[in-house]
């Protein structure tokens, strides 16, 4: 699946992360370069967005990981490899 204009809106939300240099990943735009992303749901919640550079084959350069209370969204950690 590739969304190129996704841009989710989310209040309340704790988010966890650091850049590959050290800094801290608050913000999408914050990854590194991307084109493709795959998405995972439970119960109509997504629950990761893998960002990966070279389509739905290529190398994975984030995971953004989310947590669910009551549909609304929790947590969240971004993560590089």
């Amino acid at each position: 699946m590739r969304i190129a204009d996704y841009q989710p809106t989310v209040t309340d939300i704790t988010a966890t992360g650091v850049t590959p240099a050290g800094a801290p990943a608050l913000l999408p735009v914050q990854f590194p370069a991307w084109d493709y992303r795959e998405f995972t749901h439970v119960n109509g919640n997504t629950t990761s967005v893998v960002y990966k550079k070279g389509g739905a084959a290529g190398t994975v350069v984030a995971t953004q990981t989310l947590t669910w209370s009551n549909n609304l969204p929790a947590t969240e950690a971004i993560t590089y490899p």
